[in-house]
């Protein structure tokens, strides 16, 4: 059983879950470069809003970001790549997959023999987040009315599939080229999920909120 594979022996199934990051490139008019955009607009209309370049920094206002960036001659604009981190757990009843987004950073990366420089760091705890990735997204170019959210578009599955998107770290150990065994063994465990409609996709604040009702 692919599930056997993945977990620990001594882990109950469901009580199994897996924790993966991937990195990105953001490339015009992808899903990533328009939540980018949507992040700019948002962040433009209130610069006062509390944010971080990267996970352990300090808050401070977007506009202080702004001076921060443009000090390193960036914008918001300037983000070539993203790191996005997901969590998976089975239901309890061990009959469907739950896929959490747990946090974005968006970095600058002119090449691999440089340090990445940090953009923007977005934790999905924090529910102006969530909301965004869950309740924003792209108009249908048929229908402007139907929107596919930024949460879909961001959906493990779909990312992995690009050719430019690289997993980096999988259950808290950095990946090593060719190291990919355990993440086809997930990516068909999802696939069975998502066959009997028993996927889930949700961010951390959404988790939380469910898990207080």
């Amino acid at each position: 059983m692919l599930l056997c594979a993945l977990a620990p022996e001594s882990t109950y199934a469901q009580h199994w879950q897996q924790k993966i990051q991937l990195i990105t490139p953001i490339q015009f008019n992808d899903p990533t470069h328009v939540l980018l955009d949507s992040l700019d607009a948002v962040l433009a209309r209130t610069p006062t809003l509390r944010v971080r370049r990267t996970a352990d920094s300090s808050a401070m206002s977007y506009r202080a970001l702004q001076e921060s960036l443009y000090a390193d001659g960036l914008t918001l604009q300037s983000a070539t790549h993203a790191f996005i981190r997901y969590r998976f757990d089975l239901t309890e009843q061990g009959s469907g997959v739950i896929e959490t987004i747990e946090d974005v950073t968006f970095i600058f990366r002119l090449d691999e023999s440089r340090e990445d420089r940090p953009i923007l760091y977005l934790d999905t705890r924090a529910p102006a987040v969530s909301d965004l990735l869950l309740d924003r997204g792209i108009p249908s170019p048929v229908n402007m009315l139907s929107v596919t959210p930024f949460r879909t578009l961001l959906a493990y599955p779909s990312l992995t599939e690009r050719d430019e998107t690289t997993v980096v770290e999988f259950g808290g150990r950095t990946l090593r080229e060719g190291d990919a065994a355990h993440n086809i063994l997930l990516l068909r465990l999802i696939e069975e999920h998502m066959d009997v409609g028993a996927y889930v996709l949700t961010t951390a604040h959404r988790q939380m909120a469910a898990g207080a009702r």
